[in-house]
């Protein structure tokens, strides 16, 4: 764990009013965890469609979240190319 997440999950302790961020990263390593947990057997057979629905629903909110960054990358960059194109002329 980096000295940063350390930070973080005292400051959670600390004050538990504050906001807690989840970024797409810590939502991409839980999908990972539920993968393994599964492949260990951790969960009952009763328990895997359940567990499934929301794995399918992590996946596919993240597909989203990463093409959405692609596209908003490709506009600013587009952006980009257009400003420096103007400020030549």
């Amino acid at each position: 764990m980096s000295t940063e997440n350390k930070t973080q999950e005292v400051k959670a302790e600390a004050t538990p009013q504050e906001q807690v961020r989840l970024s797409l990263e810590d939502l991409s390593t839980l999908a990972g965890i539920v993968k393994v947990a599964q492949s260990r057997g951790a969960f009952q057979v009763e328990e895997m469609s359940q567990v499934g629905a929301v794995y399918d629903k992590l996946n596919f909110f993240l597909k989203q979240a990463a093409e959405a960054q692609k596209e908003a990358e490709a506009q600013k960059e587009a952006e980009e190319s257009k400003s420096s194109s103007e400020k030549s002329e």
